[in-house]
């Protein structure tokens, strides 16, 4: 099982990858001798008889430098170029260019560029052969540049081999095992050695004559002998590069065919994206059609679900109160009032600032109060009786930055209408009055320490604090955005518990812009989704409590439209309204009285005042 499992893994896998990570030559060398073909039957056979016929030659021969040569085992290709360097530089007086030579080593690597030569001696076994065909080479060079006579002939038959090959190194990784060119290598190989026998005849042709009566028939050496082997060099050395050529083709072929696959593989995921993008506005309307069947049965048994509701939450507390065990809190309604440190008039200056402000207004901009008191969307939201919450943008006008409104008049006179009419308790905060940074009531926290202050000041008495340990005290007196909502929440919830007819709370936030400039964001946005749930949790309970959030705009805003569905948001339109007269307090107290009229009645209750 591991050899048929690890020499496969090797031969076409490892060696690529050994290949580009690997600083080890023998091993590379090695998975490479892994990979190659066996030399086939001709190759062994012209390699054996070519060491024959040197062998014989050298002692034949009494030519000095040849006479008793002997191929070197580790001869390589630095070896040929030595030799070859050393030729070139004695035929540099015909004016040839060295630099054109396949054998001159200045500036060029095989990771770049090389010779045919040096790409056959990659696709040879490593040892006899690539040692053989070195060793050869280097003989005929080492003679051409001793005898001026033969070295013209051997640097102009070996000119085929001049042509140099880009990107070698990526060439041999690639096409390494492929058969056809490994074959037309093998052909490569014998030719040059065909070609070197051909020119030892140059060195001593009496010897060479001697050899080749003993080895060959006198009739396979008819033909010019210059010419055969010009002609069997350039032949062999242009097939093996046409092949090279030939894989590098295949090779680009095969990536088109593949890019071809994974254009037509996209397609089809965008065809099969589009049909689930189908299905799911498909199945999304579908959702949307039975929840607006859902929203139309509503109406129909809300009352039904209320009154049953109703009883079982009245039910609830009367049991709760038998069980309750009397526990003092752990702190009292004064101490959590200095913890909050508003001031205990702050509501009832800033209401009655708002109004002095609103009177100063010329009477179109004190008719924009009008013009919401007046407002039918308004009018059925606030006397409905159901927890709410309404944005109203005023498109008052004035400066966006500016700290009171016509919208800080309507709040003023319409907490205080609130108030005397005992139809609701008005919990009021005019963002205008501590929008400055050194103001102790500035901000979110500012907000919700300000209405929490009020429903102290007006259920406190008769409201069970609820359980408070240290942690949320001292989170409370830091000004704790989170502890702060949460405190509010528990506090209306309180209340209900503790009374026994229904009742309903105001809130009236003006100047809501100022709110939402910088670091006071974060805040914001966290104290407005605690108002949201709040009101979800009121609306649970019908009958006992009705909450109404109401957030004031000066202007259009953009947080608005993000935070809250278009159908809580009331903008008013662009005419002032009015008769040009103005607005004075008594007047804007009789329309806010009217307005008041039927609002706030629990379903199925009678009008309760506060207590």
């Amino acid at each position: 099982m591991a050899t048929t499992t690890v020499t496969p893994f090797v031969v076409n896998r490892a060696a690529s990858i050994i290949r580009r990570a690997s600083n080890d030559t023998a091993w590379v060398s090695a998975v490479d001798k892994l990979r190659a073909p066996k030399p086939s039957q001709a190759i062994v056979q012209r390699t054996n008889l070519f060491e024959k016929f040197l062998s014989t030659f050298t002692d034949q021969t009494t030519k000095p430098g040849v006479q008793g040569y002997q191929l070197q085992p580790g001869c390589n290709i630095t070896d040929v170029q030595r030799e070859a360097n050393a030729a070139l530089a004695a035929y540099d007086e015909r004016g040839n260019s060295l630099r054109t030579h396949f054998f001159h080593t200045a500036a060029r690597e095989f990771s770049t560029n090389a010779s045919a030569t040096e790409i056959l001696l990659k696709f040879l076994p490593d040892g006899e052969y690539t040692s053989m065909i070195c060793g050869a080479l280097a003989l005929v060079f080492n003679a051409a540049k001793r005898l001026k006579e033969i070295r013209e002939k051997v640097l102009d038959c070996l000119g085929g081999l001049t042509r140099t090959v880009e990107g070698t190194k990526k060439m041999h990784d690639l096409y390494y095992g492929d058969r056809k060119l490994w074959q037309a290598a093998e052909e490569l190989y014998i030719a040059l050695l065909d070609a070197v026998e051909d020119m030892v005849a140059w060195l001593d042709e009496k010897a060479w004559r001697r050899v080749m009566g003993a080895l060959f028939k006198p009739n396979n050496y008819a033909k010019p002998l210059m010419e055969k082997i010009k002609l069997a060099v350039e032949t062999k050395a242009k097939a093996f590069h046409e092949h090279l050529e030939f894989c590098q083709h295949r090779r680009i072929q095969k990536i088109d065919i593949g890019v071809d696959r994974i254009i037509r593989d996209i397609e089809d995921f965008r065809q099969g994206n589009a049909r689930q993008r189908d299905d799911i506005k498909q199945y999304t309307w579908e959702l949307c059609r039975d929840l607006f069947r859902s929203i139309e049965w509503s109406p129909a048994n809300r009352h039904v679900l209320q009154l049953q509701t109703v009883q079982d939450f009245m039910l609830q507390q009367q049991a709760q109160s038998v069980q309750a065990v009397a526990r003092a809190p752990m702190i009292s309604v004064a101490q959590l009032q200095a913890c909050l440190r508003v001031p205990a008039n702050t509501q009832a200056t800033d209401l009655e600032l708002a109004v002095q402000h609103g009177q100063a207004m010329a009477p179109k901009q004190q008719a924009r109060a009008a013009v919401l008191l007046q407002n039918v969307t308004f009018q059925t939201w606030f006397k409905s009786a159901e927890s709410d919450i309404l944005v109203v943008q005023g498109k008052c006008g004035s400066d966006v930055h500016a700290t009171m409104s016509p919208l800080t008049y309507f709040t003023g006179l319409f907490a205080t209408m609130l108030d005397r009419s005992q139809t609701a308790v008005p919990l009021t905060y005019v963002s205008g009055r501590h929008s400055t940074p050194d103001d102790a009531l500035e901000g979110a926290e500012g907000m919700m320490r300000v209405l929490i202050s009020q429903l102290l000041a007006r259920f406190g008495d008769a409201t069970d604090l609820p359980d408070m340990n240290y942690d949320f005290i001292e989170a409370t007196k830091a000004g704790d955005i989170r502890y702060l909502c949460e405190l509010f929440r528990l506090i209306i919830m309180a209340s209900v518990s503790s009374s026994t007819r229904p009742f309903a709370v105001v809130c009236l936030v003006d100047g809501m812009s100022l709110l939402e400039n910088g670091a006071r964001r974060s805040s914001l946005e966290y104290a407005v989704r605690s108002l949201q749930r709040l009101v979800n949790d009121a609306s649970a309970i019908p009958g006992m409590l009705v909450l109404k959030v109401l957030l004031l705009y000066s202007h259009v805003s953009q947080y608005a439209w993000e935070r809250f569905p278009r159908s809580a948001i009331l903008t008013l339109g662009d005419d002032a309204g009015g008769d040009g007269h103005g607005y004075n307090a008594a007047r804007l107290a009789a329309i806010s009285e009217s307005a008041m009229q039927g609002a706030l009645t629990p379903r199925g209750q009678t009008p309760m005042p506060y207590q």
